[in-house]
């Protein structure tokens, strides 16, 4: 304290000799309530910056906790660098008139454009002809909708199935009166992973979530558009559309409730709407990064390996038997998912058995088609063993009792 005061005491006599003024009690007191000012400002001054800094640290501080968390972690990620952005997306290349828009459709018998003989009244057909006489855009699409029942069948149709390096548009068609194998919590998180999978693999395309004009379903249309909104994708919901066309549902529906060709017309304007939409809104694709709502599984895999009994022939990749009691067998290091097999209408039941416990039996009777039986149980993720046994037992309407298996579906 004692040197404070000398130090003072010396500023005085410096700053009055400074000023050429002679030493009196006035002045020296002006000029100690002078300094005294000036050192109250320096030591505010100092005060406020390390206010500042120390500010500055809690909120860095406060950063660095919380980008630990999902929501901050996810806007670093959603801006990290991503080579597709120098691609032109959907709504450029139509304003160009592009000569190489590319669509992927996956989905069920409505994605397939079930329901019509001509392929001039598919919706697929009339899209592609409108994109060339509206936006003088040549397109082409590839179509995965294998008449699949679920969202399921799609992912793993799309891992299974070559497709384009990239795709300009996506549209996903999964009516859910078709997703009821699957409870809630599963439709979402398949959904999601084809949503997710998809963007990563064809270069961020746009997606179209086609909505079925079956559908009204409150749970599953807020799963769809609650997607729809964190992935920055558009949602095309037919039921609304057929409502907005004021035509009868006979009308426009044929073949159990499959839109006939009138139908497809009402689809391809909703999709030619939601395009045209987005032009005026002059959208540009969202192509960011985005870490996934929900804890997602694996890439499904199809596992063939099998060790198969003497009545088992395998033809065209497709295990055929129809003796009873032949079986096939398979270790298990998997999670289980499904049975891939083939439906004919020579065709009986199936079997399931894990650990040589049998856990489901298999209809295999219908249209020649694929398809994928999935198996709910609490052993299929911790199996180490699956065999399929041919029963010899038939539906009514069966004319035989063989059985063709492709693959196990496993994560």
């Amino acid at each position: 304290m004692k040197g404070l005061t000398q130090f003072f005491h010396t500023k005085m006599l410096d700053i009055l000799h400074a000023l050429k003024q002679p030493l009196t009690i006035k002045r020296y007191m002006l000029a100690i309530s002078c300094l005294t000012l000036i050192v109250a400002a320096i030591l505010i001054g100092v005060a406020v910056l390390r206010q500042q800094s120390e500010g500055a640290y809690v909120r860095h501080d406060a950063a660095i906790a919380t980008a630990h968390s999902v929501p901050d972690f996810r806007a670093y990620y959603e801006h990290s660098a991503n080579p597709a952005q120098n691609r032109p997306d959907l709504y450029e290349k139509l304003r160009s008139g592009s000569d190489d828009v590319t669509i992927l459709v996956l989905g069920d018998t409505i994605g397939a454009s079930a329901g019509v003989t001509n392929v001039q009244d598919t919706w697929h057909y009339q899209l592609t002809s409108a994109l060339s006489s509206i936006y003088s855009a040549t397109s082409s699409i590839h179509t995965l909708a294998t008449g699949s029942d679920t969202v399921m069948d799609g992912l793993v149709d799309y891992h299974l199935t070559p497709t384009a390096d990239a795709y300009d548009l996506v549209i996903l068609s999964y009516d859910y009166p078709n997703q009821e194998q699957l409870s809630y919590a599963q439709f979402a998180r398949a959904y999601e992973q084809l949503i997710h999978t998809i963007r990563k693999d064809k270069q961020y395309p746009e997606f179209y979530l086609l909505v079925g004009h079956q559908v009204h379903d409150e749970t599953y249309l807020q799963i769809i558009a609650r997607l729809a909104e964190y992935y920055h994708l558009e949602v095309v919901n037919m039921n609304e559309a057929f409502a907005d066309s004021e035509l009868t549902i006979d009308t426009l529906t044929s073949n159990g409730g499959l839109p006939n060709a009138v139908g497809y017309l009402v689809y391809r304007g909703a999709i030619l709407r939601t395009i045209e939409e987005q032009l005026q809104q002059q959208k540009t694709v969202y192509r960011n990064d985005k870490l996934p709502l929900q804890q997602l599984d694996g890439e499904p895999v199809l596992l063939n390996d099998f060790t198969a009994s003497d009545g088992f022939q395998h033809t065209n990749n497709i295990h055929w038997s129809d003796q009873a009691e032949e079986s096939l067998s398979l270790q298990m290091n998997n999670e289980l998912l499904g049975i891939m097999a083939y439906h004919t209408y020579e065709s009986g039941i199936v079997d399931v058995y894990l650990d040589d416990h049998r856990v489901a039996s298999i209809d295999l009777y219908g249209p020649n088609r694929i398809s994928i039986h999935w198996i709910s149980h609490p052993a299929a993720s911790s199996a180490k063993e699956i065999t399929l046994r041919v029963t010899g037992k038939k539906s009514s309407k069966s004319v035989g009792t063989k059985v063709g298996i492709i693959g196990v579906v496993a994560n």
